[in-house]
């Protein structure tokens, strides 16, 4: 079994579950967004890492549902992790001081613990975000 716990359904729970957000995540987004990550939390993952790499914007409605995101997990046992936000959104992370309540990683994190595994991370069920959906 390879120390996952079973999620409610009985079935292995993920270690990880990633969530790419690659486009505005903004209040139109907000919807879309909030249907994959509330799926990913229903899986109960040890951790859910969303990478921002891609997203260029974040507004008020988007920083509220990570926050929101962050205390439900709390709440079933999950951390939360933002990766990879540009300069700016790390900025505007930081003046919103979400930054003292989420954890915020850089790529070089998540890319030097995925190097590590030959490049592979089995432990992960990933999830795109707006991937080829293109406004």
């Amino acid at each position: 079994m390879s120390g996952n716990k079973l999620d409610p359904a009985g079935g292995p729970q993920p270690l990880r579950v990633e969530v790419a957000v690659t486009h505005l995540l903004d209040i139109a987004a907000i919807p879309r967004v909030a249907a994959l990550l509330d799926e990913a939390l229903d899986r109960r993952p040890a951790e859910i890492v969303i990478d921002l790499a891609g997203c260029r914007y974040v507004d008020a409605a988007g920083i509220a549902l990570l926050l929101d995101l962050h205390r439900r997990s709390w709440r079933v046992g999950s951390q939360l992790t933002l990766r990879s936000p540009s300069t700016r959104l790390r900025r505007l992370l930081e003046i919103a001081r979400v930054d003292q309540v989420l954890q915020v990683e850089s790529d070089s994190t998540g890319a030097t613990a995925q190097r590590a595994n030959g490049g592979r991370n089995e432990a992960s069920d990933q999830c795109e975000a707006f991937g080829r959906m293109g406004r």
